[in-house]
């Protein structure tokens, strides 16, 4: 008998593992797809974020100076409604320049240095009322409307003007379109079962109409885009860029670095003083010409890709220096930032509440220099200007 157990000791492999180690070996080979599949998924779920950063760091610049921007409240008026527009011109005879800061339900209109003197209520009131320079001289309120109607009113407020349609308009752009110094309005409408690109006279009368189904969603402009002293209808549609004669007409499309939908026009310091098309995709503004020449990029440290509005402006804020660039984000919140002429974030500040328009003005302070105007939710009003300047170390 202990022969046998000697024997039986002796054909034991030494190396072999205990039925303990090879019940754990065992283990770690049932969850080693688990753990591989667990890896590959987190991963899947760390590189997006990882290729955002990566992607997005040749846009980043590292600022030299940080810029403290001085603010103040310049009106503050509930009954105003939503600032929609801030313009300077000459509204009043006699009055020189003045400021006109819309609302919904009506304009205030301030001298230089933000004093009021006059106030205008409009016949149509509603959101998103604008300040349009007319063909034959002077200044119109122009009112989009919330339903089927159009209208232009006089700086009195008064109604010269109005278009029912059939259906519900879009967002809207006015133009001389025939080169005759008569306006035109173009909108794309949402009808019953369709939907069209429309161009409106300026009696109210429809001068041509373009089938689209998607027209009630674009963003169009009217633009001497080809410089050739006639001005045409625009609209971007994924990363092309359509170009229509004030006919209505395709002329052609020309090709976007990126898709520009949503867009806005933003001013760009440049001889013609015409603007160009900035759009936010991916943390990243784009400041395109219609030419589909991409003029900046700035990086937004944050991704603001479904931002409900934005808008910006140059601003020179110093004399004789390369203008700074200015933009309002909004979401749930606004934020305002600031770009050098490198494009690196200066400023950045968070403010209380939506301000969908930013305009730069004649500084109060400085000769040759600009303040920011900031109009926002309830009628606010709010004026930035050049501060502190902290050279970064």
């Amino acid at each position: 008998m202990c022969q046998n157990i000697a024997t039986t000791i002796s054909n034991q492999d030494p190396a072999a593992p205990s039925p303990s180690r090879r019940k754990l070996i065992a283990r770690a080979r049932f969850l080693r797809w688990p753990l591989l599949i667990l890896l590959g998924m987190l991963g899947m779920a760390v590189l997006p974020h990882l290729a955002f950063w990566w992607r997005h760091q040749r846009y980043y610049r590292q600022p030299a100076e940080r810029v403290m921007l001085k603010q103040s409240r310049v009106l503050s008026d509930p009954t105003l409604g939503t600032i929609s527009d801030l313009a300077i011109g000459q509204f009043h005879p006699g009055r020189g320049e003045e400021v006109a800061m819309l609302g919904s339900e009506g304009a205030v209109f301030t001298d230089l240095t933000m004093r009021p003197h006059s106030r205008t209520g409009y016949q149509y009131a509603g959101d998103d009322v604008r300040l349009i320079r007319s063909t034959h001289g002077g200044y119109h309120f122009f009112q989009p409307g919330t339903t089927n109607r159009l209208a232009v009113m006089d700086i009195h407020g008064k109604a010269l003007w109005v278009a029912e349609r059939d259906s519900r308009a879009g967002t809207n752009a006015i133009g001389d379109l025939n080169g005759d110094g008569r306006e035109a309005v173009v909108s794309g409408w949402l009808l019953p079962k369709a939907g069209c690109l429309r161009a409106i006279g300026d009696h109210g009368q429809t001068l041509w109409e373009r089938q689209d189904s998607d027209a009630y969603f674009r963003d169009c402009a009217v633009l001497d885009v080809n410089n050739d002293g006639r001005q045409e209808v625009i609209y971007p549609d994924g990363d092309r860029l359509v170009v229509l004669d004030g006919h209505g007409k395709l002329l052609g499309t020309k090709h976007m670095p990126v898709p520009m939908e949503p867009y806005a026009l933003c001013p760009w310091p440049r001889p013609d003083s015409a603007p160009v098309m900035i759009t936010l995709q991916q943390a990243v503004l784009w400041l395109v010409d219609f030419d589909g020449r991409v003029l900046a990029r700035f990086y937004v440290p944050a991704d603001y890709g479904d931002s409900h509005t934005w808008s910006a402006t140059p601003v020179v804020l110093r004399p004789g220096e390369p203008p700074y660039f200015a933009v309002v984000l909004n979401r749930e919140y606004a934020m305002l930032y600031l770009y050098d002429q490198h494009g690196a974030l200066v400023y950045q500040n968070r403010l209380a509440q939506k301000y969908p328009i930013l305009r730069a003005v004649p500084s109060m302070n400085v000769p040759q220099a600009q303040d920011l105007l900031l109009g926002g939710e309830f009628g606010n009003v709010w004026r930035y200007a050049l501060g502190k300047i902290v050279p970064v170390k």
